[in-house]
Protein backbone atom coordinates (compact mmCIF):
# COMPACT_ATOMS: atom_id res chain seq x y z
CA UNK A 1 0.00 0.00 0.00
CA UNK A 2 1.36 3.37 -0.99
CA UNK A 3 0.94 6.11 1.54
CA UNK A 4 -0.61 9.14 -0.10
CA UNK A 5 -0.27 12.70 1.09
CA UNK A 6 -3.85 12.54 2.34
CA UNK A 7 -3.12 9.53 4.55
CA UNK A 8 0.09 11.17 5.79
CA UNK A 9 -1.80 14.32 6.73
CA UNK A 10 -4.44 12.24 8.52
CA UNK A 11 -1.66 10.59 10.56
CA UNK A 12 -0.32 14.05 11.47
CA UNK A 13 -3.74 15.32 12.53
CA UNK A 14 -4.39 12.12 14.48
CA UNK A 15 -1.05 12.59 16.27
CA UNK A 16 -1.98 16.15 17.21
CA UNK A 17 -5.31 14.90 18.56
CA UNK A 18 -3.48 12.26 20.62
CA UNK A 19 -1.20 14.97 22.07
CA UNK A 20 -4.24 17.08 22.95
CA UNK A 21 -6.00 14.08 24.52
CA UNK A 22 -2.90 13.34 26.61
CA UNK A 23 -2.70 16.89 27.94
CA UNK A 24 -6.42 17.00 28.72
CA UNK A 25 -6.39 13.59 30.43
CA UNK A 26 -3.39 14.61 32.54
CA UNK A 27 -5.09 17.81 33.66
CA UNK A 28 -8.33 15.99 34.48
CA UNK A 29 -6.80 12.93 36.14
CA UNK A 30 -3.98 14.34 38.25
CA UNK A 31 -6.43 15.37 40.99
CA UNK A 32 -7.83 11.82 41.12
CA UNK A 33 -4.47 10.23 41.84
CA UNK A 34 -3.75 8.79 45.31
CA UNK A 35 -2.68 11.48 47.77
CA UNK A 36 0.88 10.15 48.10
CA UNK A 37 1.42 10.29 44.33
CA UNK A 38 -0.20 13.72 44.12
CA UNK A 39 2.09 15.03 46.88
CA UNK A 40 5.11 13.58 45.10
CA UNK A 41 4.02 15.11 41.79
CA UNK A 42 3.49 18.54 43.37
CA UNK A 43 6.85 18.46 45.17
CA UNK A 44 8.69 17.36 42.01
CA UNK A 45 7.14 20.06 39.84
CA UNK A 46 7.88 22.75 42.45
CA UNK A 47 11.48 21.56 42.75
CA UNK A 48 11.99 21.49 38.98
CA UNK A 49 10.62 24.98 38.52
CA UNK A 50 12.69 26.43 41.36
CA UNK A 51 15.89 24.63 40.41
CA UNK A 52 15.89 25.18 36.65
CA UNK A 53 13.31 27.89 36.18
CA UNK A 54 15.01 29.92 33.47
CA UNK A 55 16.68 27.08 31.57
CA UNK A 56 13.57 24.93 31.90
CA UNK A 57 11.38 27.70 30.51
CA UNK A 58 13.73 28.26 27.57
CA UNK A 59 13.98 24.54 26.79
CA UNK A 60 10.22 24.10 27.07
CA UNK A 61 9.59 27.04 24.76
CA UNK A 62 12.11 25.74 22.20
CA UNK A 63 10.64 22.25 22.43
CA UNK A 64 7.11 23.50 21.85
CA UNK A 65 8.22 25.83 19.04
CA UNK A 66 10.05 22.97 17.31
CA UNK A 67 6.99 20.76 17.68
CA UNK A 68 4.57 23.28 16.24
CA UNK A 69 6.94 24.31 13.45
CA UNK A 70 7.73 20.74 12.48
CA UNK A 71 4.13 19.52 12.50
CA UNK A 72 2.84 22.43 10.46
CA UNK A 73 5.83 22.14 8.14
CA UNK A 74 5.25 18.43 7.66
CA UNK A 75 1.58 19.05 6.97
CA UNK A 76 2.47 21.46 4.15
CA UNK A 77 5.47 19.38 2.93
CA UNK A 78 7.97 22.13 3.72
CA UNK A 79 11.47 20.78 3.07
CA UNK A 80 13.21 21.89 6.32
CA UNK A 81 10.36 20.46 8.40
CA UNK A 82 12.03 17.04 8.40
CA UNK A 83 15.12 18.52 10.04
CA UNK A 84 12.99 20.37 12.59
CA UNK A 85 11.07 17.17 13.25
CA UNK A 86 14.32 15.31 13.94
CA UNK A 87 15.41 18.07 16.32
CA UNK A 88 12.00 17.92 18.00
CA UNK A 89 12.28 14.18 18.62
CA UNK A 90 15.87 14.47 19.87
CA UNK A 91 15.01 17.42 22.12
CA UNK A 92 12.21 15.33 23.65
CA UNK A 93 14.89 12.91 24.83
CA UNK A 94 17.26 15.65 25.99
CA UNK A 95 14.59 17.47 28.03
CA UNK A 96 13.89 14.39 30.20
CA UNK A 97 16.67 15.03 32.77
CA UNK A 98 15.18 18.47 33.41
CA UNK A 99 11.75 16.98 34.01
CA UNK A 100 12.99 14.45 36.55
CA UNK A 101 10.83 11.63 37.89
CA UNK A 102 7.46 11.35 36.22
CA UNK A 103 4.13 10.15 37.55
CA UNK A 104 1.35 9.61 35.02
CA UNK A 105 -2.26 8.59 35.49
CA UNK A 106 -3.38 5.56 33.48
CA UNK A 107 -5.12 7.34 30.62
CA UNK A 108 -2.25 9.79 30.25
CA UNK A 109 0.17 6.87 29.98
CA UNK A 110 -2.03 5.37 27.26
CA UNK A 111 -1.99 8.60 25.23
CA UNK A 112 1.76 9.01 25.79
CA UNK A 113 2.46 5.51 24.50
CA UNK A 114 0.21 6.05 21.47
CA UNK A 115 2.03 9.32 20.80
CA UNK A 116 5.42 7.62 20.92
CA UNK A 117 4.28 5.00 18.42
CA UNK A 118 2.93 7.66 16.06
CA UNK A 119 6.13 9.71 16.34
CA UNK A 120 8.06 6.67 15.10
CA UNK A 121 5.61 6.06 12.28
CA UNK A 122 5.86 9.68 11.14
CA UNK A 123 9.65 9.47 11.24
CA UNK A 124 9.59 6.40 9.01
CA UNK A 125 7.09 7.96 6.61
CA UNK A 126 9.06 11.17 6.08
CA UNK A 127 12.30 9.33 5.42
CA UNK A 128 11.57 6.06 3.66
CA UNK A 129 8.31 6.23 1.70
CA UNK A 130 7.27 8.09 -1.44
CA UNK A 131 6.09 10.82 0.94
CA UNK A 132 9.76 11.78 1.37
CA UNK A 133 9.80 12.93 -2.27
CA UNK A 134 7.14 15.52 -1.49
CA UNK A 135 9.62 17.42 0.65
CA UNK A 136 11.90 18.20 -2.30
CA UNK A 137 12.36 21.79 -3.39
CA UNK A 138 10.45 21.24 -6.64
CA UNK A 139 7.02 21.38 -5.03
CA UNK A 140 4.89 24.32 -4.01
CA UNK A 141 4.64 23.55 -0.29
CA UNK A 142 1.67 25.71 0.57
CA UNK A 143 -0.48 24.80 -2.39
CA UNK A 144 -3.83 23.28 -1.62
CA UNK A 145 -3.83 21.39 -4.89
CA UNK A 146 -2.79 17.82 -4.28
CA UNK A 147 -2.75 16.51 -7.88
CA UNK A 148 1.01 16.84 -8.30
CA UNK A 149 1.66 15.49 -4.82
CA UNK A 150 -0.62 12.53 -5.31
CA UNK A 151 1.24 11.58 -8.51
CA UNK A 152 4.57 11.65 -6.69
CA UNK A 153 3.17 9.69 -3.74
CA UNK A 154 1.91 6.83 -5.92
Amino acid sequence: MNVTSKIFRMVLVFTMLIIFAGVVSYLLEKDNMPSALRAFLNSESTEILSRHSRSFAILTFLFLALGVLSFFGLYFFWGPARIFYGLFVISGVIINPYIGSQVEPGWTALWTDAYKILIGIIGCLICTTPISQLFSKQHNYFSTKSDEREQVAH
